[in-house]
């Protein structure tokens, strides 16, 4: 492209990032003496979605050498493997005097007159962008880092600056959203986190409150095993209030294809089950692998081996599958213990620590059937349990819907970005001014 530094066409050109972005500037630090504040930015303090979640101040200095240069409104992109891949980046913002310093794992992208720094860190985020980025690693394994010359070979379409601005705002925008959403099922989650250790140590009354605590009421409480819990509660073994439990089989199918799911801890997840990679067994396999480990709609599957070990989740498909001895089956006593209850309790930190304290094995650690069902957990009365799995849901029903609206917000940004940074649709432009985007 000729004159590279400013583009005036009103059309989108063909061109390369260099074009409108300069890599790894010099920063002039004319005016500032070695006491000036300035802002130290590490590759920990980038997150892998365009943030900086941390910034440190520093003296001049404290960072002169040894440290990566930039300015207000640069792009910074991780250079290195893995963070490269796991897309750290972001636009350099609120640097003390204007100023950053950081890792020298950093490239620095800064515009050109003919370039905004918002568009060029939407396209530096692209996962297009850095998949192909990959094929200019160079360095030794483990080592391995992005050459400068990758910057002037990516071959780009060039929207004018003021179309560029648009395109940013809008990305930025849907970034926005999205970071929101996360905030709130972060919030949710620590809400979640508390409210399981109230109900799992003081439970709920009749009318739905948390009981008064041992500090306030400590006649209510007496201390067990496991800890302090209300006095009407019972410590009971897992095969106690459980009608069945049994692992999957534990010879490996000979059949790879067939009408019957084949699920194996892969498939439980913490919380849920997730099916979408999951194998296929022939009906006579299945029949013989199902008549000892018969898993039912509402059974609790728990993952008894490697490093998935404590995932737990509620069968919720309606047709047979087998299992394999990875996975054990716990169906609850409905006479004595509610699924819900038992799987919130088995998902509770401090009962996955016990857990991992309980694992054999060495190269492969694992939870044995025996210890399964030798497992206690504190069991209030049946009433009781649904009580706290009910209150317990409500929050996660309420995680779950954040998450789904924040995967459908992904996947539009997903559509714009192929949409917007390609000129496939094109918006009305925003008036040049001094803001940056």
């Amino acid at each position: 492209m000729s004159e590279p530094d400013h583009l005036e066409a009103t059309n989108w050109l063909e061109g390369v990032l260099t074009d409108i972005a300069k890599i790894n500037p010099p920063v002039d630090l004319k005016g500032l003496d070695k006491d000036s504040l300035v802002t130290l930015i590490t590759m920990a303090d980038v997150d892998g979605n365009g943030k900086i979640v941390n910034r440190h101040i520093r003296k001049l200095s404290e960072v002169k050498s040894g440290f990566t240069r930039f300015q207000e409104s640069d792009v910074l992109f991780a250079k290195i493997t893995p963070c490269m891949e796991n897309g750290k980046g972001a636009i350099a913002s609120k640097l003390q005097n204007g100023y950053g310093f950081g890792s020298t794992e950093f490239h620095v992208l800064r515009a050109k007159e003919s370039g905004c720094p918002g568009f060029i860190f939407h396209i530096s985020a692209d996962k297009k962008f850095r998949n192909k980025a990959l094929t200019y690693f160079s360095g030794s394994a483990g080592q391995q880092r992005v050459d400068s010359e990758f910057f002037s070979k990516y071959h780009l379409e060039i929207p004018p600056r003021n179309e560029q601005r648009k395109i940013a705002k809008i990305l930025t925008t849907v970034d926005n959203l999205i970071e929101k959403t996360e905030a709130l099922i972060a919030k949710y989650e620590a809400i979640r986190q508390g409210m399981m250790h109230d109900l799992f140590t003081r439970g709920v009354d009749e009318n739905g409150r948390l009981r008064p605590s041992y500090q306030e009421a400590p006649e209510l409480y007496e201390e067990t095993e496991l800890g302090c819990f209300p006095k009407d509660w019972t410590i009971l073994p897992l095969e106690d209030i459980s009608i069945k439990i049994q692992d999957g089989t534990h010879f490996s199918p000979k059949t790879s294809s067939g009408t019957y799911r084949y699920i194996t801890s892969k498939n439980i997840r913490f919380g849920y089950m997730n099916i979408t990679e999951c194998g296929w067994i022939s009906e006579k396999e299945h029949l013989s692998i199902y008549g000892r480990c018969d898993v039912q709609f509402g059974d609790i599957l728990l993952t008894k081996d490697g490093a998935n070990t404590g995932n737990a989740s509620i069968n919720d498909l309606k047709e047979q599958f087998s299992l394999l001895s990875s996975v054990a089956m716990i169906r609850s006593d409905p006479s004595l213990a509610e699924a819900g209850y038992i799987l919130h309790y088995l998902l509770s930190p401090w009962c996955q620590q016990r857990i991992k304290d309980i694992m054999d094995g060495n190269a492969i650690t694992r939870l044995t059937l025996d210890k399964i069902k030798k497992f206690r957990i504190p069991v209030p009365t049946l009433r009781e349990q649904k009580r706290i799995a009910n209150s317990i849901d409500s929050v996660h029903r309420k995680m779950k819907t954040e998450k789904n609206i924040s995967k459908k917000i992904e996947s539009i940004k997903t559509a714009l970005m192929q949409d917007l940074l390609t000129g496939k649709v094109r918006v009305p432009p925003d008036e040049e001014t001094e803001a940056h985007v």
